[in-house]
């Protein structure tokens, strides 16, 4: 085989390659989560949770959509998918959050711990593949009491444990936050 040839064939394995490392970051990502936990605990390497959330109504209906005032309940369930028992250390309050994000903007325009004070503690246990239940009934109102404008948001639920990347990016990747869920303030 020539060196050209050579050359040429090194050259086609360039895009495997990308390709191969850009797979390497999103599992690095997705993964940060328990890898945070086992430095800071080896009993934890295998640190598995599942992160969902219910939007419902006045009635505890499931919903999407709400008008002026309308009492929206959020419902953030935590499992833990584990043989054994896990415990969080917060380090600090709150052990649970809710968020709505302007889509247009990807910034947090509300957050349930700037007006409700009692979502604070620093450990949460979760037995051994049971769910957790966080509730919020909010008002649609800011903190400052004031209404958001009427629109489409999206909603996300989160436990905050060693979640920094969170507060700068909304929409970051773990396995105690919820997805982003679309709602409508009508």
């Amino acid at each position: 085989m020539s060196f050209k040839a050579h050359s040429r064939s090194r050259l086609r394995l360039l895009p495997i390659l990308a390709v191969c490392m850009l797979c390497l970051g999103a599992t690095s990502k997705s993964c940060k989560l328990g890898k945070q936990a086992r430095e800071n605990d080896n009993d934890r390497d295998d640190l598995s949770f599942v992160t969902t959330l219910d939007i419902l109504n006045d009635a505890r209906q499931s919903d999407v959509s709400f008008g002026p005032g309308e009492i929206i309940r959020f419902e953030l369930h935590v499992r833990n998918r584990l043989d054994r028992r896990i415990t969080l250390d917060l380090g600090s309050p709150p052990t649970h959050d809710f968020v709505l994000i302007d889509p247009d903007t990807e910034q947090v325009v509300w957050r349930a711990s700037e007006i409700r004070t009692d979502l604070t503690a620093t450990r949460v246990r979760i037995a051994a593949n049971d769910t957790l239940t966080f509730e919020y009934e909010w008002d649609q109102s800011t903190a400052t009491g004031l209404p958001l404008p009427r629109k489409d948001y999206e909603v996300r639920g989160f436990v905050p444990f060693d979640f920094e990347e969170f507060e700068t990016d909304p929409y970051a990747v773990s396995q105690l936050a919820s997805m982003p869920l679309s709602i409508t303030l009508e």
